[in-house]
C-alpha cells in the first residue's frame, strides 16, 4: 500500500495512472487526512533520505546530479531503519484512533521531524516537564494542606487526566509531591512515593477535558466562525504575504491560522518567532479560536465549567458522594485557554508549562457560599483572584449561572446531535 504525503504531484492524473498501471495499490486523496504526517511511512522515510543525502553540506550542481544521488543513498539505506519505521505506524494509528491526531506537529522541511531527535518520543513529558509538575504538587501541598491533610484518601481527592501520555504522567508527577507517604504510608524504604488513581477515557469519548469526541455541531459552528469573524479575516489578508512565505520554507501550504505550529527553529523561524512578532501574534491568538463565541465556548470548555458548578452545588447541599474536597484535572494549554475565553478572561499569551486554574469554593460565617477563580503562572505563591465579568472576584454560583447562561450545556448528546 503507498501512503503519499499530499504534495499535488502525487495525485496528479499522471501519477495515478501510473500507480495503477503498476497495480500499486494507494490510499485515496479523500481517505488521506492533512494532519497526521507522523502516521506517514513516507514522512519518516524522506527525512532519513534527505540527511543521507545532503550530509556534510553536499549540494547538487543540476538535477540529474541529485537524481544520481539519491539513487545512490537509496541504497545505502539500513532496511532495519525501514523495519523501524513500519513497526511504528501501528502504534501511531492506535493512538490517533483514540485521542485524535497527534499534538506534536512536523512538517516537511522540519530538520528535526525525525523522532529520533526526541529523545522521550513525540509529544511526551520531559525531564523538565516532570519537574515542573513536581514543583506544581509541592505547591498545592502548600495552599491545601489544611483541606487535604497528609495522607492521600479517594473519599477526600479525585484526579482525572485526559488520554495522553505526557497528561497522564504530568499527573502522577503532580501527585508523587502532593501526597508524599508518611511513616504509615510507606511500603518500600527505598521508594519515598506511594501509588495514587488517575483516571481517563480513551479521548473519542472525552467531552469533558480533552474535546476529541466527535461534535458534528461544534464543528460546523468552528466553521462559520473562521469563515465569518472579521478578526481571522483580517489575520489572513494582512499576513497574506507572510503565510506565503513561510508555506515555501516547510515545504507545506499553510491554510489556516491552526496550520501554525512549528518544532524547530531554523533562521527564518529564528526571525518569525520573535518576541512580540507576527508569528507569535498568530499563535496566541489561534489559541482562543476554538472557543471564541458562546455557541463554540457551550460545547468545548464548557462541559467542565458545569462539571466544576455541579460539584460545587452538591457541596452546598451536601448531597455530594463520596464527599470530596479536592478534584485535580491534568489536561492542556488549550484547556487554560478555553476556559478563560469562555469567562471573557483571556488575553493573548502562551500558557505556561506547569500552570495552574483554581476554582475555590467558600463559605462565610453567615452559611454564604461563594467561590473564586485563581490563575498560578510560572511560580507565583500567591496568585491574585481574577475578577469574572459580570460576576467580580467574589462569584456566588446563581450570580454566575444566570450571567453565563448562555455557555452552559445540557448533555453532550443534545448540544452535538
Amino acid at each position: 500500500m503507498f501512503w503519499p504525503d499530499l504534495a499535488s504531484s502525487h495525485y496528479a492524473k499522471k501519477t495515478l495512472d501510473w500507480l495503477t498501471e503498476q497495480n500499486i495499490p494507494f490510499v485515496p486523496k479523500k481517505d488521506n487526512p492533512p494532519d497526521i504526517p507522523q502516521a506517514r511511512l513516507i514522512e519518516d522515510f524522506w527525512s532519513v533520505l534527505k540527511r543521507k543525502v545532503y550530509e556534510k553540506g553536499w549540494e547538487a550542481q543540476n538535477e540529474q546530479q541529485l537524481i544520481g544521488r539519491i539513487k545512490q543513498k537509496l541504497e545505502k539505506v539500513d532496511i532495519l531503519v525501514v523495519q523501524s519505521i513500519i513497526l511504528k505506524v501501528r502504534h501511531v494509528l492506535r493512538q490517533i484512533e483514540d485521542n485524535g491526531s497527534l499534538s506534536v506537529k512536523v512538517y516537511p522541511s522540519d530538520p528535526n521531524s525525525d523522532e529520533i531527535f526526541w529523545t522521550e518520543g513525540y509529544g511526551q513529558l520531559t525531564k523538565e516537564g516532570k519537574n515542573q509538575l513536581y514543583e506544581l504538587g509541592q505547591y498545592l501541598r502548600r495552599r491545601y494542606r489544611k483541606l487535604l491533610g497528609d495522607k492521600y484518601s479517594p473519599n477526600k481527592v479525585y484526579c482525572r487526566s485526559t488520554d495522553t501520555d505526557r497528561t497522564l504522567m504530568s499527573a502522577q508527577a503532580t501527585l508523587a509531591s502532593l501526597f508524599p507517604p508518611d511513616a504509615g504510608e510507606i511500603w518500600n524504604e527505598d521508594i519515598l512515593w506511594q501509588p495514587i488513581p488517575v483516571h481517563t477515557v480513551p479521548g473519542k469519548y472525552d467531552f469533558i477535558i480533552h474535546h476529541a469526541a466527535s461534535c458534528s455541531k461544534y464543528q460546523a459552528k468552528l466553521k462559520n466562525y473562521m469563515n465569518t469573524s472579521p478578526e481571522v479575516q483580517q489575520i489572513y489578508a494582512r499576513y497574506a504575504h507572510q503565510f506565503s512565505y513561510w508555506s515555501k520554507m516547510i515545504g507545506k501550504k499553510i491554510e489556516t491560522i491552526f496550520d501554525i505550529f512549528f518544532l524547530s527553529l531554523p533562521y527564518w523561524a529564528e526571525k518569525a518567532m520573535e518576541s512580540n512578532g507576527i508569528m507569535e501574534y498568530i499563535s496566541q491568538f489561534s489559541l482562543q479560536i476554538e472557543a471564541a463565541t458562546p455557541q463554540l465556548a457551550r460545547c468545548k470548555s464548557s462541559f467542565l465549567i458545569k462539571e466544576i458548578l455541579e460539584h460545587f452545588t452538591q457541596k452546598i447541599n451536601k448531597t455530594l458522594k463520596p464527599d470530596r474536597v479536592f478534584w485535580l484535572y491534568s489536561a492542556h494549554d488549550l484547556n487554560i485557554a478555553h476556559l478563560l475565553k469562555s469567562l471573557g478572561l483571556f488575553k493573548l499569551h502562551f500558557p505556561c508549562y506547569g500552570s495552574s486554574l483554581h476554582f475555590e469554593l467558600y463559605k462565610t460565617n453567615d452559611n454564604e457560599h461563594y467561590f473564586q477563580l485563581f490563575y498560578r503562572q510560572s511560580n507565583e505563591e500567591k496568585p491574585l483572584p481574577l475578577s469574572i465579568p459580570k460576576c467580580g472576584e467574589i462569584c456566588h454560583i446563581d450570580q454566575f449561572y444566570a450571567a453565563y447562561r448562555a455557555i452552559i450545556p445540557s448533555d453532550f448528546e443534545k448540544e452535538c446531535s
